[in-house]
């Protein structure tokens, strides 16, 4: 799978942004019965190689994943606004 962001905006440039998806992805595996084979991190996208056990459905988990990494990066991004000088 390939999941990008609107528009290819760069938005994993940021330690923290990308250690939010990370946590986001590690929950879903100790949760939500994802297995994940291999991915990559890319500043405007995620591929991801991955399955999911019985009884979870990957386009649930998927959906699941996305709307709640979605969430926390935009209140991530309202709470810490940050100059691209830092």
């Amino acid at each position: 799978m390939t999941m990008t962001i609107v528009d290819w905006i760069d938005l994993f440039t940021r330690v923290s942004h990308k250690q939010l998806l990370i946590n986001s992805l590690k929950f879903c595996k100790e949760k939500k019965g994802l297995n994940i084979f291999g991915w990559c991190l890319m500043p405007s996208h995620l591929h991801i190689i991955a399955n999911t056990n019985e009884p979870y459905q990957l386009d649930n988990v998927v959906r699941d994943f996305k709307k709640f990494t979605l969430k926390a990066l935009v209140a991530q991004i309202a709470t810490k606004l940050e100059s691209h000088r830092e």
